[in-house]
């Protein structure tokens, strides 16, 4: 019997496995290169590794339904998620009426210093509430939190979808519920470097959306700013380089037409090294800013991931090791491979079986 993927399931080729996105679903499965090799080579059958995969497979029909090989993206705004630093000063009702200007619609706030009472979350919340923005996050110390709990409540504060609490007690998730939004206890202090990375595949999502971005965009770069406390504006909180004052000299019409602010938008995922062989390239959205190698089209990361796409293994898990120890050298340069340094890790972590 000929196979095919469901339509609305995505094989995605990585070094050692493929990733098969479940975008209906949200969810995705894990399986050999070997299943995208038989299916190309029509030879998949119905036993071993393809009998946990049926809920993906359909017969082949006569005619192909819904193709979902490479579905367009657009988005209607401007600018479609912001991240701005603040604290007690902090003009909100300005900001966010500025950033309504370029249709954004994802706003995360971080007051990086406690100073944030009920009073002012309830003003916060009623200025979100009046504005367009539909998806809300804040990022608050613990002593805040503890002061304006109330202020947090989904009667209060509707939009708010998510926030995480830092110096807390200890480290725990509450789940979002009937009364709150989802809450994120850390025990560490604030620090812009703690979201970079990826920590796990437990923290991956995947979505149409999302997925349909990352064929021709950067999924954390694309439409997105930073603002500081002082009103300036960057790529991310990781980004040197500012491009104006949002108080003061805003114009997004002048913005928008600086080809370096959007050059970072355009860095998809399969155009920089190691990512472009990750198999989770396509659900990934982690903040490290790419960098491009000298002299050549594609990019790199300056700071290496948790997870060792060669190896398929995450730092902490059994067996893995950073790139340099797997035979992989990534640098200004470019990529390069010790084939048998990678192949000697290898057959030490997968030995062949009988």
């Amino acid at each position: 019997m000929s196979l095919q993927f469901h339509s609305l399931c995505v094989p995605v080729e990585g070094f050692l496995r493929t990733a098969i996105y479940d975008l209906q679903f949200g969810s995705f499965y894990l399986a050999s290169n070997q299943v995208q090799k038989e299916l190309k080579e029509k030879q998949a059958g119905m036993d071993g590794e393809w009998a946990s995969l049926g809920n993906v497979l359909m017969a082949k029909p006569v005619k192909r339904i819904l193709p979902i090989k490479a579905p367009e993206f657009d988005y209607p705004s401007v600018i479609s998620n912001a991240i701005a630093e603040i604290d007690a000063a902090t003009d909100v009702e300005k900001l966010v009426g500025l950033l309504e200007q370029a249709f954004c619609y994802n706003l995360q706030l971080a007051a990086n210093v406690p100073g944030l009472d009920e009073t002012a979350i309830r003003n916060l919340a009623s200025v979100i509430h009046r504005s367009i923005v539909k998806h809300c996050e804040l990022v608050l110390h613990y002593e805040d939190f503890v002061r304006a709990r109330e202020a947090l409540k989904r009667t209060t504060f509707p939009e708010l979808a998510f926030v995480c609490v830092y110096q807390a007690p200890k480290n725990e998730l509450n789940p979002a519920g009937a009364e709150y939004p989802a809450i994120l206890f850390s025990s560490d202090g604030f620090s812009w470097q703690t979201g970079k990375d990826v920590k796990h595949l437990d923290l991956f999502k995947i979505n149409p959306l999302l997925y349909a971005e990352s064929l021709h965009f950067n999924t954390y770069y694309n439409r997105k700013m930073f603002i500081d406390k002082e009103g300036l504006i960057r790529n991310g909180p990781l980004s040197d380089k500012s491009f104006g004052n949002i108080y003061k000299d805003h114009s997004w019409a002048r913005l928008l037409r600086k080809r370096e602010f959007k050059q970072l938008w355009e860095v998809r995922k399969d155009s920089i090294s190691v990512c472009k062989v990750c198999e989770f390239r396509h659900m990934c959205t982690d903040a490290r800013e790419p960098v491009r190698h000298k002299g050549k089209e594609d990019w790199y990361m300056d700071t290496e991931c948790n997870y060792n796409p060669y190896l398929a293994k995450w730092r902490g898990e059994p067996g893995y090791a950073p790139l340099a120890e797997s035979g992989v050298t990534v640098d200004p340069n470019g990529l390069t491979i010790d084939q048998d340094a990678l192949f000697e890790k290898l057959q030490a972590l997968y030995p062949p079986t009988e």
